[in-house]
Formats: C-alpha cells, sequence, structure tokens
C-alpha cells in the first residue's frame, strides 16, 4: 500500500519536475531556493523507498550526498552558510546511510563489489572537490571550518568504509576459510563413511567365508562320519567273509577227509573185487576139475554173482567219491567267491 501511495506521489511530482527542468539542466541539481527543491527532496525520498536492492540504495544516496555537496557550495557562493552547513551535515548522515546500505546488501548476498569501488572512488572525488573550495581566499572563515569538518567526516566516513569493507572481505575469507574447513571435513566424513562401509562390506565377507567354512566343515564332518560308517560296514563285510572262507576251508578240509576215506574204501573195494575175481577163477577151476557140473556151475554162478556184486559196490564207491568230490569243489568255490566278495566291498567302502 505504501508503495502504491509513494509511486503514485512520485508521477505527480514528476509532472511537476518536467515543467521546470530547464532549470536542474543547467546545473545539474536543483537549487534549494527552487519551488520545487522540496518536491524533488520528497522525490528522492520515494525513488529510494521503491527501490528494493540494497546496492542500487547504496548507489542511489551516493548520487544524493553528491547532490547535497553541489547545493552547499551553491549556497556558500550565495552567502548562505547556515543552510550550507546543514546541507554539510546531511552529506555526512548520507555517506553513513551509503554504507548501512552496503552493509545490508552485504547481508543479502548481492554483488556489491563494483559498487564500493564506485563509491571509494567518488568520495576521493567529493574530497578533490572540497579541498579545490577551501584554497578560494575570499571563502568566510566560518565556510571554511564546515567544509573542513565536511572533508574530515568525509574521510571519517571513507576510514570506517574501508574497515568494514576489510573486515567483510575478512569475514568472508573466513567465511570461506570455514566453508573450505566444513566441505573438506563433510569429504572427509564422506571417506570415513565408505570406509565404514567398506569394512562392513569387509566384514560381511569375512562372515559369509566364516559360514561357508563353517557349513564345509560339517559336510566334512558328515564325509568323515559316512566314511567311517562304511568302513565299519566294510569291515563287517570283511569279517563275514573271511568266516565264510573259514568255514569254506573248514569244508573243503571236511570234503578233503571225505574224498580220502571214499578213496579208501574205492581202495577197499577195488581189492574186494580182486578178491572175489580170485575167487571166481579159483572156482572155475576147481569146477574144471570136479566132474560135478551141476555143483560146479552153482558154485561159478556164485562166484560170478560175488564178482559182480563187488563191481557195482566198486562203481557205487567211486560215483559216490566223485559226487562228493564235485560238491567239496563247488563250496570251495563258493568259500572263494564269498571271500573275494567280502574283500571287494571292504576295500570299495575303505575311508
Amino acid at each position: 500500500m505504501l508503495k502504491k501511495m509513494l509511486l503514485s506521489i512520485a508521477v505527480v511530482m514528476m509532472v511537476g519536475i518536467t515543467v521546470n527542468a530547464d532549470e536542474e539542466d543547467e546545473q545539474g541539481y536543483i537549487n534549494p531556493d527552487s519551488e520545487l527543491y522540496d518536491l524533488s527532496r520528497i522525490m528522492e525520498e520515494a525513488e529510494y523507498e521503491l527501490t528494493e536492492s540494497f546496492t542500487e540504495k547504496a548507489m542511489l544516496q551516493d548520487d544524493f550526498s553528491e547532490e547535497r555537496l553541489d547545493e552547499a557550495e551553491s549556497l556558500i557562493q550565495e552567502g548562505d552558510l547556515e543552510t550550507a552547513d546543514e546541507l554539510l551535515e546531511e552529506y555526512s548522515d548520507i555517506q553513513d546511510q551509503v554504507n548501512e546500505d552496503l552493509e545490508q546488501a552485504d547481508e543479502n548476498d548481492e554483488e556489491t563489489s563494483e559498487a564500493k569501488e564506485q563509491v571509494v572512488e567518488n568520495m576521493d572525488n567529493r574530497t578533490d572537490k572540497l579541498e579545490e573550495v577551501l584554497e578560494n581566499e575570499e571563502l568566510p572563515e566560518e565556510a571554511k571550518d564546515g567544509i573542513t569538518q565536511a572533508i574530515e567526516n568525509q574521510e571519517q566516513a571513507k576510514q570506517n568504509y574501508l574497515e568494514a569493507q576489510n573486515k567483510a572481505e575478512e569475514a568472508q575469507d573466513n567465511a570461506e576459510r570455514k566453508q573450505d574447513r566444513a566441505e573438506e571435513a563433510e569429504e572427509d566424513a564422506e571417506q570415513e563413511q565408505d570406509r565404514a562401509e567398506e569394512a562392513e562390506e569387509d566384514a560381511e565377507q569375512e562372515q559369509d567365508r566364516a559360514e561357508e567354512a563353517e557349513e564345509n566343515a560339517e559336510r566334512g564332518q558328515d564325509r568323515a562320519e559316512e566314511a567311517k560308517e562304511n568302513a565299519e560296514r566294510g569291515q563287517d563285510r570283511a569279517e563275514e567273509a573271511k568266516e565264510n572262507a573259514e568255514q569254506g576251508e573248514d569244508r573243503a578240509e571236511e570234503a578233503e577227509e571225505n574224498a580220502e576215506q571214499g578213496e579208501d574204501r574205492a581202495e577197499e573195494a577195488q581189492e574186494n573185487a580182486e578178491q572175489g575175481q580170485d575167487q571166481a577163477e579159483e572156482a572155475r577151476e576147481k569146477a574144471e576139475q570136479n566132474p560135478n557140473n551141476d555143483e560146479n556151475e552153482d558154485e561159478d554162478e556164485d562166484n560170478d554173482n560175488q564178482e559182480e556184486s563187488a563191481r557195482g559196490e566198486a562203481d557205487n564207491n567211486a560215483e559216490s567219491n566223485e559226487d562228493e568230490q564235485e560238491s567239496e569243489d563247488a563250496d570251495e568255490e563258493r568259500g572263494a567267491a564269498g571271500s573275494n566278495n567280502g574283500e571287494g566291498q571292504g576295500n570299495g567302502n575303505r575311508p
């Protein structure tokens, strides 16, 4: 609302100032004796209030200070020393406002480097101008005192401004160093974070390897137990095969004894057969010598029967011996096969 009011006033003032533009064009400013002077001052205030940038505000105030100095010089020449002294005091106040606006611009992070250089340059130029005025021998002493005071105030303002600028630059440097340290600390923190994450990843990998090693150990334990069981089963089979081999050996020995007994019986039967044959031949000889043929024939028949019986018994003994030998051989083969099977299984399951 205030800005709208000021803008409206500014438009009205612009119309009034345009009417007397020739007066301002001749000297570059409106003379304090002019009817438009108060209006021009209101215009300055309106323009200042409508300006948002503090850097631009500072440059406006610097322009206003230039006008106050020109106005003061004009009044000194006209002999109005009192009003000139007031303008010189206002000039000093405006210079202070320039410094305040620039400080506010710095706080708002506005670009002020060019504006500051321009302000310092303008101060030097105005100091030179005031010193030239002081060289005027016709200048009253009272005016000289006012100008001297203005110069001192300006130099003090310049000194304050330069000190403030140095402090601002120093603060900026400190801020930049702090920013650099903060960025460096942030980088260090990020590096520490990266190292922590890397260490965590390494720890997770070590944990995974430990778990994998534990699983491998468990599997190795299972295999060892399985191998032990297989070895025990192989041992049992080996013992069983050994028992079967011993049983087969026993059966082989028994079969060998049976074979020997059968061989003895066969030899005995052979002897009996030979005896029967001898008896039969003896009987035939007797029959040939004995005229009683019937009796001889009966004796021959009996001898033949005895001989045939002896041969049959011998054959039976031989067959029995062969069967027993074959059974013994089969038992030996089964025993040998069982022994080999037990040993093979035991060796196959050996861990």
